[in-house]
């Protein structure tokens, strides 16, 4: 059977692939189908015009060439547009306990900015010092 689809595809100037889940045929290196038959395959590959391929849902006949990944991308800058929203925080609604452990998780977690800080102080001390 396998033979069959490559004396086909060879015919056609065309390059399949067999994938996890069934088939990839190729144009230049761009895929144009999935098959998941041999059957299928071997049909489409007899006479493309004619075939109907199964990929998606099953009465698809016609035949799509799949985008590659630099048109994808194009598309997607294309149709993304960037909204810039200003926000103004008036309110936090917050129970009082969990205010607490808060502000004691952000006194912790300073600790070591306060450390880097005082290191980089005393880098500057020292140079100035050492130049006057």
């Amino acid at each position: 059977m396998k033979e069959r689809i490559q004396e086909l595809a060879d015919k056609s100037n065309l390059e399949v692939k067999e994938a996890e889940r069934g088939f990839s045929v190729l144009s230049n290196g761009r895929q144009i189908r999935f098959f998941f038959k041999e059957d299928k395959l071997i049909e489409f590959l007899l006479d493309p015009e004619l075939a109907s391929v199964e990929q998606g849902s099953a009465d698809d006949s016609e035949l799509k060439e799949i985008p590659s990944a630099d048109e994808i991308k194009k598309t997607i800058v294309e149709r993304t547009t960037i909204e810039v929203r200003e926000v103004v925080v008036t309110d936090v609604r917050m129970p009082f306990m969990s205010m607490v452990f808060f502000m004691v998780k952000w006194a912790i977690a300073s600790i070591p900015a306060f450390l880097i800080l005082g290191f980089i102080y005393t880098l500057i001390i020292l140079i100035l010092r050492g130049v006057f």
